[in-house]
């Protein structure tokens, strides 16, 4: 979900005309039936008593609250290597978070919080729709609503598309606590795997997390660019 797919034949195209690679960006696959190792457990859980956080899922009855401390720490957590990217106010979280609402998961959309009350993570997943989309036929109508909803309760993996930890409080296990509250949360539904995309090539920080979280690089998308 929210993400690109191209043939094949793109890439050799775009090679012809004289575009040129900028960056690619990766996606990692995690396969849920292999459970994370006792060791990952432990460690997750020993860094969260050291530097005292824990990890909730959102407050869907208190979006608009939940987003103004959220945009802060989108705010501090922009990497510097996204130079095209701009950190987007409170009304653009709200708006975005208006359109995913109808096939938002509250389980899989998780906070980091620090122990007085500041959030210090924020993970954001979708439940794989592809899953369900692909039976619709384009169409919601007459019945393809009620195949939705049918469906929806048998999807089997999810992607998580963001992941963002405050400054101060990397290296110190957030993103690895997200990773396995996700996990968790995507066992209880049934979930045999799960998608993490897209990292920037030159993001190593995000790269070794993802790795170590148990993924696998399975997928690139490449940026390309042309002089004019």
């Amino acid at each position: 979900m929210l993400n690109s797919y191209n043939p094949p034949y793109y890439a050799e195209f775009f090679d012809r005309y004289g575009f040129e690679k900028q960056f690619d960006r990766l996606a990692f696959y995690y396969d849920l039936s292999k459970p994370v190792t006792a060791r990952f457990e432990r460690s997750v859980d020993a860094l969260m008593k050291r530097y005292k956080f824990a990890v909730r899922k959102i407050s869907v009855k208190k979006l608009r609250e939940e987003l103004g401390r959220v945009q802060k720490l989108v705010e501090r957590a922009m990497p510097e290597e996204w130079p095209d990217m701009v950190p987007p106010s409170v009304e653009e979280l709200e708006d975005e978070a208006n359109k995913l609402l109808p096939v938002i998961d509250p389980d899989l959309v998780l906070i980091a919080e620090s122990t007085d009350g500041q959030p210090v993570g924020l993970a954001l997943a979708l439940p794989d729709y592809n899953q369900v989309l692909k039976r619709l036929n384009g169409r919601l109508l007459p019945i393809g609503f009620i195949k939705f909803l049918w469906y929806k309760k048998k999807i089997t993996g999810g992607r998580m598309f963001a992941l963002m930890v405050d400054p101060d409080y990397r290296n110190k296990g957030v993103s690895a606590a997200m990773y396995l509250y996700a996990f968790r949360a995507g066992l209880k539904k049934g979930y045999t795997y799960g998608d993490g995309s897209t990292i920037h090539e030159f993001n190593i920080r995000m790269r070794r997390e993802a790795e170590r979280a148990g993924g696998e690089l399975y997928r690139i998308f490449r940026i390309y660019r042309i002089e004019l």
